[in-house]
């Protein structure tokens, strides 16, 4: 026996099993595919979509995995200790299904800033050398 669907968008939504950061900059995402029948024909892939919560205003940055037995993924280059809307889709030919969707902070981690220190120049030499040190942690000079 052979399925066929009329064309139309998937209507079940993947099942998000995990959903934590990997550090300051990345989160990590698994899932479960929805039931095979609620995909409505050819199974394309997903859609992770993200935004920084606080943003409302701000354009969803999308994802496209377009192989259905995939079940994970790492977003990296996030802003560090920040909120994020992270939405899952399942696609077809005809378009996206529902979204499935979590809020994931990323780590505190450290934001490094390289400081600039004229050395003391031994023996009465102007030399020209600096030290470069330290990092900010929580807003603190460590």
């Amino acid at each position: 026996m052979r399925a066929c669907w009329e064309k139309e968008i998937p209507e079940g939504k993947p099942t998000i099993t995990a959903a934590h950061n990997t550090s300051a900059t990345s989160i990590y995402l698994a899932w479960k595919p929805p039931s095979r029948d609620t995909i409505h024909g050819e199974f394309l892939g997903y859609r992770i979509g993200y935004r920084r919560r606080e943003k409302a205003d701000e354009e969803m940055k999308n994802i496209y995995i377009r192989d259905p037995a995939v079940d994970n993924h790492s977003i990296h280059n996030l802003d560090t200790f920040t909120q994020y809307l992270v939405s899952l889709q399942v696609f077809n030919p005809e378009g996206h299904g529902p979204a499935s969707t979590v809020t994931v902070m990323t780590d505190e981690g450290a934001q490094y800033t390289r400081y600039r220190i004229p050395c003391i120049p031994k023996y009465g030499k102007a030399e020209r050398c600096y030290i470069v040190c330290s990092a900010i942690f929580n807003g603190k000079l460590v």
